[in-house]
């Protein structure tokens, strides 16, 4: 009997060292947990960051098409007081890039940041540098016809652009 009261108190410091061990792997597994919750988080903050750009995005290219209804609206009315749609008197022209104005900017904000502003994980350009936009965002020869010679037509083709 007394062998059987004496074996629990032998076996006592393996026993106290196996839950060590285990309090051990416990507490590195917790410090792991912990770094994988603060990646998680990380990335929560960052679908949030985008999710409310691209409700900016969304908004913006909503407004920038209502913008473009009521310009388009507002030369279907002023072309019947025209005497020509390519060539004008000051006043016409001056009222012509008053309504360009009203389209404004040509380049959308997300393309019009500094690529410093951007979370590293959407760009590619280099810190510091312009975002690139792709070619159809820029590459209109409409504008350009549009700044060199305002005209009722040019103006037109700027709307249908920018509409797209």
């Amino acid at each position: 009997r007394e062998n059987e009261r004496a074996e629990p108190c032998h076996k006592a410091p393996a026993i106290a060292m196996q839950l060590e061990g285990k309090q051990q792997d416990i507490m590195r597994r917790r410090g792991s947990l912990q770094d994988e919750m603060a990646q998680v988080l990380l990335v929560i903050d960052q679908v949030k960051r985008r999710e409310a750009d691209i409700k900016d995005h969304k908004q913006e290219s909503e407004d920038a098409l209502k913008n473009v209804r009521l310009v388009r609206t507002e030369l279907d009315r002023i072309k019947e007081s025209l005497t020509n749609e390519l060539y004008h008197l000051p006043e016409e022209i001056d009222k012509l890039k008053a309504l360009e104005m009203k389209l404004q900017p040509a380049r959308p904000s997300r393309l019009r940041r500094r690529s410093d502003d951007i979370p590293e994980d959407t760009t590619t350009s280099p810190p510091g540098g312009e975002v690139d936009a792709p070619t159809w965002d820029h590459d209109s020869k409409a504008e350009e016809a549009f700044g060199n010679n305002p005209n009722f037509r040019s103006l037109i083709d700027v709307c249908e652009f920018r509409g797209r």
